[in-house]
């Protein structure tokens, strides 16, 4: 890249961070740390799915109807009480299930859309939709929208659980590997480019020069493979004046740290919290809006900023999940935590 082009960049680099710090100012700031957590697991979550024979679900005639009774199933093993509110969801034709639709809680509108996909991980992914709907409020804090996601992503794995071990459906029927290929795109997507991110913001505007500095600062650093990204980055930018045509990537980023965190959490709360302590911490979440995460966990006894126990357990929490689903597939080997 010559000098124009390395200054074409750093302006997009800092109306990334300008953006980001908007709605993203907590990965912002904590961002070297989130970024080695991500290279810590994406190995690891690679490696795993890579070994599953069964990725992709099998079809199953399955009408809407019988995916909201099944649903409605698992959440009354939650709690009972959930029970008024979905009920009114299906009553009032508030939950619409379409192959043209994306699977997403609509907040404004309380509404629930779900990707049709003719296999029962549309079950689940009722059961995260209405989670998340228990939850999550307009303008939310980070906290929140951490807890939020966390709290539907368990409960999502919680139902494919279910459907397996309590209703005896064959795991080739569930996409029970959806969660991880969504964790590995976000990891892909940070190993990607948060790099240049991360250059930027520990030495300011980068040229041909500063970045062969770059290594002693930033740990396995390539620099051939830096130079690539770069290059990479700027081509798929806009070439027209308005940066701001570029503030989806900025989101796509640093909100993949935020499903990743989130989604990480909630294995790790497989592991370490019982499902009735789950189920008490859903019913009472919103007293903990403003509470930061490791402030809620700790209430449990939990110390996630231990990133060791953080780590094991939540690759702990991954194995088990995956190797309860082998075990109903017959498949003798199992995946051990490393």
């Amino acid at each position: 890249m010559n000098a124009l082009q390395y200054k074409i960049l750093n302006k997009y680099l800092e109306y990334i961070i300008k953006q980001a710090n908007k709605t993203f100012d907590y990965y912002v700031k904590n961002h070297s740390t989130l970024y080695s957590m991500n290279n810590f697991f994406y190995d690891y979550i690679t490696s795993i799915i890579n070994y599953n024979p069964y990725e992709l679900p099998l079809e199953i005639n399955i009408n809407n109807n019988e995916l909201l009774s099944m649903a409605r199933e698992v959440i009354e093993s939650i709690n009972h009480e959930y029970l008024k509110k979905f009920d009114e969801y299906v009553k009032y034709d508030c939950i619409k299930i379409d192959k043209d639709l994306k699977s997403v809680y609509k907040v404004f509108s309380d509404n629930i859309e779900i990707e049709r996909t003719n296999n029962y991980e549309n079950v689940a992914t009722i059961v995260h939709e209405f989670i998340y709907s228990l939850t999550y409020t307009p303008n939310s804090s980070i906290n929140s929208r951490i807890l939020s996601e966390m709290m539907a992503i368990y409960y999502e794995l919680y139902t494919i659980d279910y459907l397996i071990d309590i209703k005896k459906i064959n795991p080739k029927f569930i996409d029970y590997n959806f969660r991880l290929r969504n964790t590995i795109d976000c990891t892909e997507l940070i190993n990607e480019y948060s790099i240049i991110i991360l250059a930027y913001q520990a030495f300011g505007k980068l040229d041909k020069n500063k970045i062969e500095n770059i290594s002693s600062y930033l740990n396995n650093f390539d620099l051939e493979q830096f130079r690539d990204k770069s290059t990479k980055l700027f081509n798929e930018m806009s070439f027209t004046n308005n940066i701001r045509d570029n503030l989806l990537l900025a989101e796509d980023i640093f909100g993949s740290y935020e499903y990743l965190y989130s989604t990480l959490l909630a294995f790790y709360n497989r592991e370490k919290l019982t499902i009735e302590e789950m189920n008490t911490l859903l019913y009472n979440i919103n007293e903990y809006e403003h509470y930061f995460v490791n402030e809620l966990l700790m209430e449990y006894g939990i110390d996630i900023n231990d990133k060791y126990e953080f780590c094991k357990y939540s690759k702990k929490g991954i194995s088990n999940y995956l190797n309860n689903v082998y075990k109903s597939l017959k498949l003798k080997e199992k995946i051990k935590v490393r």
